[in-house]
């Protein structure tokens, strides 16, 4: 679930969210793809 999406003035990018169950195995995944970009 995603709470928030800020974009700063170097249009760096932080997203605020949780994941659906505690230990989801999907975290890894997320947290890789989203740093690539």
């Amino acid at each position: 679930m995603v709470y928030g999406i800020d974009v700063d003035e170097d249009n760096n990018v932080r997203i605020t969210m949780t994941l659906t169950t505690p230990g989801c195995p999907l975290h890894e995944s997320i947290e890789n793809g989203s740093a690539e970009y």
